[in-house]
C-alpha cells in the first residue's frame, strides 16, 4: 500500500472532524461573546434601565465601551480557533 493510501485513512477523517469542530465552535463562540455578551445585552440593560429612569453616566459610559469592544472581542476569539484548526488542516504536498 502507498503512502499516500494510508493517510487518506481514520487520521484523514479525524483530522477533518477536528478542523470542522474547532472552526464552528470558533464561530459559535466568537457570536456569542461578541454578540450577545457584549452587543445585545448591555444595550437591551441599558434600554431597561432607561424604562425604568435609572440611567446613570457610568452605565452609559460602560455600554459604549463594550458595544465598541465587540467586534474586536469576536475578531480575536474566531481568529484564535481559526488558528487552532489550522494545525489540524491537510497541508498540500508538492
Amino acid at each position: 500500500m502507498s503512502e499516500k493510501v494510508k493517510k487518506k485513512g481514520l487520521n484523514h477523517k479525524v483530522r477533518r472532524l477536528l478542523v470542522f469542530l474547532f472552526s464552528f465552535g470558533g464561530t459559535v463562540l466568537a457570536i456569542y461573546v461578541a454578540g450577545w455578551l457584549m452587543f445585545l445585552e448591555p444595550l437591551w440593560s441599558i434600554y431597561k434601565q432607561f424604562q425604568n429612569h435609572t440611567v446613570t453616566f457610568r452605565d452609559l459610559v460602560n455600554v459604549v465601551i463594550s458595544v465598541a469592544m465587540a467586534a474586536t472581542a469576536g475578531g480575536g476569539i474566531w481568529c484564535a480557533f481559526d488558528i487552532i484548526a489550522n494545525c489540524f488542516r491537510e497541508k498540500e504536498d508538492d
